[in-house]
């Protein structure tokens, strides 16, 4: 069978707009299944993300203590200065991590450099406790993880779009990862974009382990919200040298 199939090499005889077709209709179905399985977990809200912020922050005490936010794709700031404003505790820290040129690459029909700022970043009203870290995700998060890990939990807001950049993030925070921190994935369950978002936080869970609970969705899964039940990495023997 080996034989025959080098041989034959049938990606020659399958156009390749069948093959993505059908990679989009697998992962379409993958996501039906996911919906049709977190249903009572879905809020009747549109694409209103910040009344999915605000169920969240009230339940799980996010807008009263002190939080590690990292936000992976700012663009204009909108959800960046929700959270500022929910969550006034002095020692919450916040970091917007982007190219604020927006996408790097191609989203599915969306070109390369929609929703650019023109490489400004947006206006927080001067709030000391954030820091932006401007560039490609990986040349900005390798650094920042050199760093211990904060005390304080994290709420980690992923919205860079693509399937690249989403695992790359999740992959590169999963020695910080720990039970209790939340997950804010937007455009999760995308009609349009099912081989993105969708598809990195499945294949992360897969390779990393990760056990988490979802707390809420909406408007069938296009943003989501999870929390961490048990870390896919020990954070502290990922970090430190092993000894010979």
């Amino acid at each position: 069978m080996r034989s025959l199939f080098g041989r034959l090499r049938p990606h020659r005889l399958v156009p390749r707009s069948l093959v993505t077709a059908a990679r989009q209709w697998s992962y379409l179905m993958e996501m039906s299944d996911w919906i049709g399985g977190h249903r009572a977990q879905d809020l009747d809200v549109g694409y209103d993300r910040f009344q999915l912020f605000d169920l969240v922050a009230v339940r799980e005490g996010l807008d009263r203590e002190a939080i590690e936010y990292l936000e992976f794709g700012t663009a204009g700031g909108a959800a960046l200065r929700w959270w500022l404003a929910r969550n006034p505790a002095p020692g919450s820290r916040f970091h917007s991590f982007d190219t604020f040129t927006g996408l790097p690459e191609d989203w599915g029909g969306i070109k390369a450099g929609t929703f650019t700022q023109g490489g400004r970043t947006p206006e927080v009203g001067g709030d000391p406790r954030v820091s932006f870290h401007v560039g490609l995700f990986n040349r900005t998060l390798p650094g920042h993880l050199l760093q211990p890990r904060p005390p304080r939990r994290l709420v980690v807001h992923v919205d860079p779009d693509l399937y690249s950049s989403t695992l790359y993030v999740l992959t590169m925070l999963a020695p910080w990862l720990r039970a209790d921190d939340i997950l804010l994935m937007a455009d999760f369950c995308s009609m349009r974009h099912p081989t993105h978002v969708f598809r990195a936080f499945h294949d992360f869970v897969a390779a990393y382990g990760l056990a988490y609970e979802v707390l809420a969705s909406s408007n069938f899964g296009h943003q989501m919200v999870a929390r961490v039940t048990a870390a896919p990495v020990d954070a502290r023997s990922a970090l430190e040298p092993t000894k010979p």
